[in-house]
Parts: C-alpha cells; structure tokens; sequence
C-alpha cells in the first residue's frame, strides 16, 4: 500500500476509507501516534517565518508546529468544529485556522471522505466563515491543490480576491506539485 502512496496510484482518503472499514479507532490511533510528536524549538524557524508574512493562517495540518510557533498567546486558534458551534470564532485580527481539525482531538479531524464531503458542502458553516475572513493577508499551509475539495475552495476564493484588489495571498506547496 506504501508503494501504491508513494507512486500516487491511491490517495490518502482512498486508503482511509478503506482501511476504515477495519478498524477506525485503530487509524486514529496511528494517525495520532505519528503526527501528535515533541517538536524541540529549533524545528520551527520555517514555521515563525509565515508568521511575520501573516497573523491570519489556515492550515490543513494536524499538528502543533504553527501553534508553537506563535509570535503572541493573543493569536486565537480555531478549528472547522469550534467555527461551526461557535459564533463569536475568529473575534480578532490575528489567528491560526486548523480547516481539518488538530491532533488534540483527533476524533474531529477530516480524515475520511465523508467527512470532507460534509466539510466541503455549499452551506458548512467553517467554509462560509473562511470566505468571510479572507481579507487581509493570508496563509495557506498544508494545502494540496490535487486535492479536489480544496481545488474547489481555491476557486471559490479566487473569485472573492478578485473583488479585493491588491490583496496578497501565499499557498505554499510542495517543490513536486503543480
């Protein structure tokens, strides 16, 4: 199945889906053994350098990098499960948007295709609030455009930045990808 990965015969959500089918609890289990690890100050130069591009981030990633690598404790984090319950989410200029949940609760997180299904429809409440926040300088981290959820917001949100003239936006992505 490695194999098949690295070759991108399958994808991640493919191999999720059907190894769901086995034993969730097993898979988040693996997916939190891997990505829930001690990330030593030195490790996160490249991390404290998107934040002086940009107090707004969203991230698809899992993990804690970009939180412990804050400049300021008055950063707010957020994540799509706080977004969809909580109205008062994103109260201040300065924040860290998980799109995908984060490893402190994996259970959340989008990892099966369902649960992209249901992040990515028209009406979810997280998408709209992003399309709402997407003003400003923002980073995207994390993000593949292979991804066709993510393919589809992108193209969402471009038409919202062309009515924002001048506004910078960065994805950063893989040296391999398109």
């Amino acid at each position: 199945m490695q194999k098949c990965l690295d070759n991108n015969v399958i994808d991640e959500i493919l191999t999720f889906d059907a190894l769901k089918k086995i034993n969730k609890s097993k898979i988040n289990r693996i997916i939190k053994n891997n990505v829930n690890i001690h990330i030593d100050d030195s490790q996160l130069k490249e991390h404290k350098k998107l934040w002086q591009i940009s107090k707004k981030i969203i991230t698809t990633n899992y993990d804690k990098s970009l939180e412990l690598s804050k400049p300021s404790s008055k950063i707010e984090v957020e994540n799509y499960k706080n977004v969809e319950e909580n109205v008062s989410a994103f109260k201040t200029d300065q924040w860290l948007f998980h799109l995908h949940g984060r490893i402190d609760n994996i259970d959340d997180c989008i990892i099966f295709s369902k649960d992209y299904v249901n992040l990515y429809s028209k009406n979810h409440r997280a998408v709209e609030q992003l399309k709402y926040q997407a003003q400003g300088t923002l980073v995207f981290i994390g993000f593949s455009m292979k991804d066709e959820y993510v393919s589809k917001l992108f193209n969402e949100l471009d038409l919202l930045f062309e009515e924002r003239l001048l506004q910078n936006h960065f994805i950063v992505l893989q040296e391999d990808e398109n």
